[in-house]
């Protein structure tokens, strides 16, 4: 109970650093001709918005207010900039992959209509289908369900790993017209994640390392780290590493207060149990 506990909390602290700088996907594709296929519960999430409030805004604009809302926590904020690009592209991928992160995380999260949106993103969207599987991961892991997050990484593991190409002199190439560094990083952050729930701090800690060697300024892979080693008793190398990922997400800001932040809600979700 306490390590699924402090796994859920390292994903909603980390989040608060911005949760989609490492998430590059490609653009989204509008489909005028198809219904969209978002399940009906996802509606009841946002609220009204109309076209005039936002027509001096594109869809990236309006994403990127979304993306910035939410990894701010702001999760109204957010869906209302969510529900705003929908409003012009009714079938975006994109709202749709944020809205899913929004109710799963926020404080009345609904974990059901979020899966259903997942699921539906990794069915018929596969540009974001590696996203949405990574949120469903991280329900899984939320909930304690680690088998099925297991399952997840392999699965996530099994579409990564042949795109992967490394160097003599060590560095990564990803041959992939759907698959980017950030996301295999990401993946890798998943497994490390999944590792740590099941207690094997050292698999850990090697699947964050693999997910720096993807990407350097991986926040998430920092984090991680930074709470294996908060859990493992070394608070020294766990500030070390949580400050790198909120210079990485707050470029010229002082990190203390930001760090100060992350290990008391660390410290406090660990001394609660």
């Amino acid at each position: 109970m306490k390590v699924k506990t402090l796994v859920y909390a390292t994903l909603v602290l980390a989040s608060s650093l911005a949760a989609y700088e490492a998430f590059k996907v490609l653009p989204s594709i509008p489909l005028p001709d198809k219904e969209p296929p978002w399940p009906s519960c996802m509606g009841g999430h946002l609220p009204d918005v109309t076209l005039a409030d936002f027509s001096s805004l594109s869809v990236r604009q309006l994403l990127a207010k979304a993306d910035a809302e939410f990894g701010d926590q702001n999760y109204r904020s957010s869906l209302y900039y969510y529900a705003a690009v929908l409003k012009q592209d009714a079938g975006n991928e994109l709202a749709a992959l944020g809205i899913a992160n929004n109710i799963r995380d926020m404080e009345s999260k609904d974990l059901d209509c979020a899966k259903k949106i997942y699921e539906v993103l990794m069915a018929g969207y596969p540009d974001v289908a590696l996203l949405a599987e990574l949120g469903v991961t991280e329900i899984h892991l939320y909930l304690g369900e680690i088998p099925q997050a297991k399952a997840r990484v392999q699965s996530m593991m099994a579409q990564v790993t042949p795109a992967l190409r490394y160097d003599p002199g060590g560095q990564v190439r990803i041959v992939s017209s759907t698959i980017t560094k950030d996301m295999a990083s990401n993946v890798f952050v998943s497994s490390g994640r999944t590792s740590f729930a099941e207690g094997d701090y050292q698999k850990a800690v090697q699947e964050y390392q693999r997910a720096l060697q993807l990407n350097e300024s991986n926040p998430y892979a920092y984090i991680g780290l930074g709470t294996v080693a908060l859990k493992t008793g070394d608070y020294e190398e766990a500030v070390q590493y949580i400050s790198r990922a909120v210079e990485i997400q707050r470029p010229g800001q002082e990190p203390g207060p930001y760090v100060d932040k992350i290990i008391e809600g660390l410290t406090k979700t660990e001394n609660q149990l």
